[in-house]
């Protein structure tokens, strides 16, 4: 059984708690192409399901990344590798601080 630290349990993944819909279309590009990087452009069509022409649309900002193609990038990031992309509003919209209309969450804080 996992023991909870601040009502999270431990043993839960870190990229579970990210909002992907908070994030920029930059951002999305620029996680992305980190783990095309990790993984090669063919590793990455395979494990996204994804056509050839899809991944270089999202890549070339021609389509907008789909939250279900970000949020299984995640899972190849390190969570360091994940702060390192993610910035500024970004960051704190995906881990909820910040409201999709710009508010802040207090109950969070």
């Amino acid at each position: 059984m996992s023991e909870l630290m601040g009502g999270v349990s431990v043993s839960t993944p870190w990229y579970t708690r990210v909002d992907v819909r908070g994030l920029s279309e930059e951002t999305r590009r620029l996680i992305l192409e980190r783990v095309k990087r990790k993984l090669g452009f063919t590793k990455t069509l395979e494990v996204f399901g994804i056509a050839r022409g899809s991944l270089h649309n999202y890549l070339q900002g021609i389509r907008r990344v789909p939250d279900n193609v970000v949020y299984k990038a995640l899972q190849y990031l390190e969570e360091g590798e994940f702060n390192e992309i993610v910035k500024g509003l970004d960051r704190l919209r995906a881990v909820g601080i910040i409201r999709g209309d710009g508010s802040i969450y207090y109950l969070i804080l």
